[in-house]
């Protein structure tokens, strides 16, 4: 009788011992996240107040190269008539724009060749890396944020969307009222 008690024990012990992981890894979790919700939160309300091209331009580079491995952002507006071109911010017309662009739909984070990610960054990389490409849209506002990392796993294709798209939507409605 004994040895089942003990058995048992066991058991349990080892359950316990599983289930404190568990929890552990979700606040772990949990800190994480909060940690993006407060990033996001600040990169939002600097884009609410942003007035004009150039202070957006600063912003998003200087926001999103806070995250890990973001190496280059660059924001494409598509206009008929290009009159802005920044550091990280491109009117341009469709013609001028990097074909896959144009046809994106939703979002899309994936490892690309250096070649790939030198026709939409116009930078070079030793070899492979990774970019989210974020199409938005907004009244008569239509474009593509991207955001690329000489990191091939950043962008890799297990990346969520959710905050993403998210940023796309926000960015959009920026773009709509500076223009």
């Amino acid at each position: 009788m004994s040895t089942v008690i003990s058995h048992r024990l066991s058991l349990l012990e080892d359950t316990n011992d599983q289930l404190k992981q568990q929890l552990e890894s979700l606040f772990e979790i949990g800190e994480r996240n909060e940690q993006r919700f407060v990033w996001l939160k600040e990169l939002v309300l600097e884009l609410l107040i942003t007035e004009n091209t150039n202070q957006l331009d600063r912003t998003l580079y200087s926001k999103l190269s806070e995250l890990e491995n973001i190496d280059d952002v660059l924001l494409f507006i598509f206009v008929t008539k290009p009159k802005v071109k920044l550091k990280h911010i491109r009117d341009t017309s469709l013609s001028e724009v990097p074909s896959r662009l144009v046809s994106l739909s939703k979002t899309i984070c994936e490892v690309c060749r250096a070649n790939e990610y030198r026709s939409i960054f116009n930078v070079s990389i030793d070899s492979s890396g990774s970019f989210a490409l974020i199409p938005y849209q907004f009244k008569d506002i239509q474009g593509v944020l991207a955001i690329g990392s000489s990191e091939p796993a950043r962008f890799a294709g297990r990346v969520d969307t959710l905050f993403l798209d998210f940023l796309g939507e926000v960015v959009a409605r920026v773009v709509s009222r500076i223009s």
